[in-house]
């Protein structure tokens, strides 16, 4: 017969705390700050780890590396910071560092746009593969791609891709920098979140005998863009460039006759990383199957996550 504690009572006294200040030194880069042209720092909240001047620290996903020469504070400047504090950090030199970077010491967390995650959904509207969502991670936002469905508080293991690369850790290792939120573009609703277990690692090249489909090609250019502008003309050429299969399988009517109009609606996230951006192209299609493209309307909707 059983005579241990039951799982309510191991549940309410076992320990979970874990030191911030024993995990190796992870600073998610919040703000740069140049008040004026003599000063440089790099502003945010100390996820783990401790930090003194002079330390080296290595700045991901650039690669960079410089020396703390400066822990600035409202009291004024420190020796040493240690988690959670919030703090600005100066460089000896001046390495390629932005809002979104990872400020490390030692143990290189993982950089990368595949990783393994559990996700819990937290939406009415169920999680679509085939919708782009904004990922939050640190203080970086992208767009993510998500392998498989979920629904309302469903949690399951799922393959995420982004379009650009995160650096993080393991949730297992590292609570603040292996944790991200899903986001719904379209509502900023909070739809998702996720603990990161793995990095997946990415094939060198697609196969040569692998097909990219028109639509993929056609989410591919408004994603990768760097405006509004430079995407509607992306896109409006390679709508002209598609051969009559493929603007069949991407839902482009081709009229025997007369002109038709087609309205094509592509959703894609900006610099800076907290907009999301809808354009919308309109496409002429001629009568005998010259395509020229004009660019009518560009709506944006802009919301900080």
């Amino acid at each position: 017969m059983f005579e241990g504690q039951s799982l309510l009572e191991y549940l309410e006294t076992v320990s979970i705390t874990r030191s911030l200040t024993s995990l190796p030194f992870r600073f998610p880069v919040q703000i740069v700050a140049r008040p004026n042209d003599e000063f440089r720092g790099y502003a945010g909240q100390i996820a783990s780890g401790i930090v003194r001047v002079g330390d080296r620290v290595v700045a991901w996903p650039s690669g960079g590396t410089a020396r703390v020469s400066r822990i600035v504070t409202y009291d004024g400047d420190l020796d040493l910071a240690f988690a959670p504090m919030s703090v600005t950090l100066t460089l000896d030199d001046e390495i390629d560092v932005s809002r979104g970077d990872l400020l490390a010491i030692e143990h290189p967390p993982h950089t990368g746009s595949r990783f393994e995650a559990e996700v819990v959904w937290m939406d009415e509207r169920p999680l679509d593969p085939a919708r782009v969502y904004l990922l939050k991670h640190t203080t970086r936002t992208v767009t993510a791609e998500v392998s498989h469905g979920l629904v309302l508080n469903q949690i399951g293991t799922v393959a995420v891709s982004t379009s650009r690369p995160l650096v993080f850790d393991r949730y297992g290792d590292n609570r603040t920098t292996g944790s991200f939120i899903l986001i719904d573009p379209s509502s900023c609703f909070t739809a998702g979140a996720g603990l990161m277990t793995r990095a997946i690692r990415e094939s060198g090249s697609r196969d040569a005998h692998a097909q990219v489909s028109a639509p993929e090609r056609l989410a591919l250019l408004a994603r990768t863009a760097g405006s509004d502008a430079e995407a509607i003309d992306a896109v409006a050429r390679a709508l002209e460039e598609l051969r009559p299969v493929e603007r069949a399988e991407a839902g482009v009517r081709d009229p025997c006759s007369g002109e038709g109009t087609l309205k094509r609606e592509l959703s894609f996230a900006l610099l800076p990383s907290h907009c999301c951006v809808r354009v919308q192209v309109l496409v002429r299609l001629k009568p005998d199957t010259t395509y020229t493209h004009e660019p009518r309307r560009t709506t944006y909707e802009s919301r900080r996550t």
